[in-house]
């Protein structure tokens, strides 16, 4: 659950859209447009089904990229949502182990934001 300001300015509590938490992580990345050159980015947030990123180069809702390094290494992902230079990036095509990994990183991001221990 979340809260907003419903069309009155009261505060209201609404279900998060979202079917996998996110966990705030910055990081350098670089990604890779199919058929395209290396670009520059930086993470904003993971979670097991994907994650956002911003970047200076324009990319295209619909179109697959490949981001590294993600759990220290490449992962396909779909860009799915653009908001200025922000990019919500749905993984694509994960290895089971790779899929694993990032689960268990999820996790660790969750016990250190319930803890407040910094990374």
């Amino acid at each position: 659950m979340k809260t907003q300001h419903d069309s009155k300015g009261a505060l209201a509590i609404v279900p998060e859209r979202r079917r996998r938490p996110r966990y705030w992580l910055s990081a350098p990345m670089t990604i890779r447009p199919a058929g395209g050159s290396a670009i520059s980015g930086l993470s904003v947030d993971i979670s097991e089904g994907g994650m956002s990123v911003m970047s200076g180069a324009p990319l295209n809702v619909g179109e697959t990229v490949d981001l590294e390094p993600v759990e220290d290494g490449r992962v396909s992902a779909v860009v799915r949502h653009k908001l200025g230079q922000m990019y919500g990036l749905e993984f694509v095509d994960l290895s089971a182990e790779r899929a694993g990994r990032i689960a268990e990183s999820c996790q660790k991001l969750a016990v250190q934001r319930a803890y407040g221990a910094k990374s």
